[in-house]
């Protein structure tokens, strides 16, 4: 990206975004239903199973691990990631040794029909952004903690609803989630300690105490669970035996046209 007239910025892609939506545009390809059914549910559940997303993972974590230079890096990650569909599909030729150790017993090899149906194409088209942003992908980074900051914004915001954009009023709730995540929801007490040189009274202390708490007890709540999604499938009763037309479509029209005929006879 240009800087001034002769400065270039490299962007860096965030590395959930990029995944995220290849998921995505992947998800809403097998929806076609111009491509073979068994491909289109063969690539589904590996979509479901984030194969695309692992392979992609692992690749980056391997190409980080050998230590050479940058360029090597990245183009052994574009060799990996232009070959991952083909691994999905069953084709192991150009398979790294690290990656793959061969077809499994009674796999089955759809590169060929995909080929044919414009299937692989369009995969590949999805595919030509992870490829592009390889070297963003190497440096392995994330945008969360952005993420969490504009989400605390948008909490002292109260979302889209009410215009802050007058008075100063939208940088000073800017400020007050920029004090509130530097400390952890603490902000009250801080900015109370900083103005009167005081602790806040039993009555603050309290509420922070019981803040903190539920905090605590919601996180041991969710590691107690496990986080595995059950897809429950939604089962049909089928129409319903009185909803349709009061009377035959046919007899209407016989009548109709009988009617037709003794006017004009």
């Amino acid at each position: 990206m240009p800087y001034g007239p002769k400065f270039f910025v490299e962007k860096i892609e965030c590395r959930n975004h990029l995944l995220r939506n290849l998921g995505q545009k992947l998800s809403g390809l097998v929806k076609n239903i111009k491509y073979p059914i068994h491909i289109r549910t063969f690539l589904n559940n590996q979509v479901k199973l984030n194969k695309f997303r692992s392979a992609i993972t692992m690749a980056v974590q391997y190409r980080k691990s050998l230590g050479d230079s940058n360029n090597e890096q990245v183009k052994g990650l574009r060799e990996d990631f232009s070959n991952g569909p083909y691994h999905i599909l069953g084709q192991h030729t150009k398979c790294a040794s690290y990656f793959c150790k061969g077809s499994k017993i009674g796999q089955i090899n759809l590169v060929p029909e995909a080929e044919k149906c414009g299937l692989l194409r369009e995969i590949n088209q999805i595919y030509s952004r992870i490829i592009d942003n390889a070297p963003s992908l190497l440096l392995d980074v994330d945008n969360n903690i952005c993420e969490q900051f504009n989400s605390v914004i948008n909490k002292h915001l109260a979302g889209k609803r009410i215009n802050f954009s007058q008075k100063n009023s939208y940088n000073n709730r800017v400020e007050a989630a920029v004090v509130s995540f530097n400390t952890s929801g603490k902000y009250i007490r801080n900015v109370h300690k900083k103005i009167t040189n005081k602790s806040p009274g039993c009555v603050c202390k309290k509420y922070l105490g019981f803040k903190q708490r539920r905090l605590l007890n919601n996180r041991r709540r969710k590691l107690q669970f496990s986080t595995i999604k059950v897809n429950k499938t939604k089962i049909s009763t089928g129409p319903d035996e009185n909803y349709g037309l009061a009377e035959p479509l046919e007899n209407i029209m016989i009548n109709e046209e009988l009617e037709k005929k003794n006017l004009i006879l």
